[in-house]
């Protein structure tokens, strides 16, 4: 049999844990792949919707507003604008509600 070593536990004790903590830790990354791929078909389909709101919304502005803009200054406001309401509701969806549901869950 395996001795232990000096001041701890056998070795054949440790080789549990060791499996174990190995196999949470395949866990926790199949769930962190799964978490990335549900968030980026929703992602599109939010920066889809948002893109066209907004490009409407620029085709009822009246004429004389689209000539007193430059088109390449408008379409870096769009992208930059559809791109934090995309890094927005991400960040609510997984930092914000898991840090609010896990205080609700350790103070009950």
């Amino acid at each position: 049999a395996l001795s232990a070593p000096a001041g701890g536990q056998p070795v054949a004790a440790t080789a549990p844990l060791v499996l174990l903590y190995c196999g949470l830790t395949i866990c926790s990354d199949g769930c962190s792949q799964l978490q990335s791929a549900l968030w980026g078909r929703l992602s599109f389909r939010i920066t889809q919707r948002v893109s066209l709101r907004l490009f409407e919304h620029l085709h009822a502005l009246s004429l004389r507003w689209h000539l007193n803009r430059k088109t390449g200054e408008v379409l870096a406001v769009m992208n930059q604008g559809v791109g934090a309401v995309a890094t927005l509701l991400q960040v609510a969806t997984f930092s914000i509600s898991a840090t609010l549901l896990e205080l609700v869950l350790t103070s009950a």
